[in-house]
């Protein structure tokens, strides 16, 4: 059985490797967005907390103005990454999870999430 828990932040997702900002600038977006991110899951999963599933398929999808570039994408959605795999309650090189990145212009900036796990 497949479980299917999509939902939508206002995050800004920016290339992290053209960013010329101090360290503490950076940790505190990184934090925001973690914020953020933590309240959309509860939200959406009305605080059930992490999935007990035995493979997981995680599409990131960048909104923004501007398309990055592949490297770009995947440096931008490291933090995002990051804390889905805290959620999930797994390891960042975990091999249950398969990771797709998205991205399409939009007039707002956010991020969809879409986790899938078979149970």
């Amino acid at each position: 059985m497949n479980v299917i828990i999509t939902f939508e932040v206002p995050i800004r997702i920016e290339s992290e490797a053209n960013q010329r900002v101090h360290w503490s600038k950076r940790w505190r977006r990184f934090r925001d967005q973690r914020i953020i991110l933590r309240n959309g899951w509860n939200r959406a999963t009305n605080h059930a907390g992490k999935l007990n599933a035995s493979s997981y398929v995680v599409t990131l999808t960048r909104i923004g103005h501007k398309l990055l570039d592949d490297d770009n994408l995947a440096g931008g959605l490291k933090g995002v990454q990051g804390l889905i795999t805290e959620i999930l309650g797994l390891g960042k090189n975990d091999a249950r999870i398969h990771w797709l990145r998205c991205q399409r212009k939009g007039t707002e900036h956010s991020c969809v999430i879409t986790v899938e796990g078979d149970i």
